[in-house]
């Protein structure tokens, strides 16, 4: 599994805010697709710094996790993909 850097997380926060700051131009359907991909963005970037953890006081890995949190973040990629935001989705 490919380690998360800060470098990661901060490319991932600039592109967040870019993507919030325009959302203010934007009519209430993408507002209301735009929440709930943040949403996601949100959910995976918690369960992610959770395994992490565990991974960092245990030294094991989980593949179960793992397949999960891939699932997670591949589905995101599409949602984010969907409204265009494709620096955000890699």
């Amino acid at each position: 599994m490919e380690l998360i850097t800060s470098n990661t997380f901060y490319g991932l926060f600039r592109h967040g805010l870019q993507w919030l700051a325009n959302l203010r131009r934007a009519k209430q359907a993408r507002i209301e697709e735009s929440v709930q991909a943040l949403r996601l963005v949100i959910i995976a970037a918690r369960e992610t710094a959770v395994y992490l953890r565990q991974l960092k006081e245990t030294g094991r890995q989980d593949h179960t996790v793992e397949r999960h949190l891939t699932v997670l973040w591949t589905k995101l990629g599409f949602a984010l993909q969907d409204l265009g935001l494709e620096k955000l989705a890699r």
